[in-house]
């Protein structure tokens, strides 16, 4: 995170999965599969 994230100013940006839980304001992503369905 401190070698990755920060220089590139991603404050929020997390790999742990704690810290995600933490926050209040997140986004769920989606990704089209086979059938052109979201999943």
């Amino acid at each position: 995170k401190e070698n990755i994230l920060k220089p590139l100013e991603m404050n929020r940006s997390t790999y742990l999965k704690q810290d995600f839980e933490k926050d209040d304001d997140v986004l769920t992503g989606y990704l089209p599969s086979d059938d052109k369905k979201t999943r």
